[in-house]
């Protein structure tokens, strides 16, 4: 299982209740895991070895999907997108 640990958003959208990109950083029991997502959508997953390697994949995502957009830090939900 998979804990929930941060997740960024970034844009709105006018027609939709979810953020247009969201990223979530997870620990499982192996691994840390990122998920970006657009409007509500996985997109891409990867899991890393360290948590250094992970935040530096969300740096990279940040400036590069999509690039200009202003990225807000939100709480863990309790339950992230390990199910999804």
């Amino acid at each position: 299982m998979a804990r929930p640990l941060a997740r960024w958003r970034a844009g709105f959208s006018d027609w939709h209740p979810l953020p247009q990109y969201e990223i979530f950083l997870e620990r499982t029991a192996v691994a840390w895991r990122v998920s970006y997502f657009v409007h509500g959508e996985l997109h891409a997953r990867i899991g890393f070895d360290t948590e250094d390697e992970a935040h530096h994949n969300i740096e990279w995502l940040k400036t590069e999907c999509p690039p200009h957009q202003s990225w807000h830090q939100f709480d863990p939900p309790h339950d992230g997108p390990a199910d999804l």
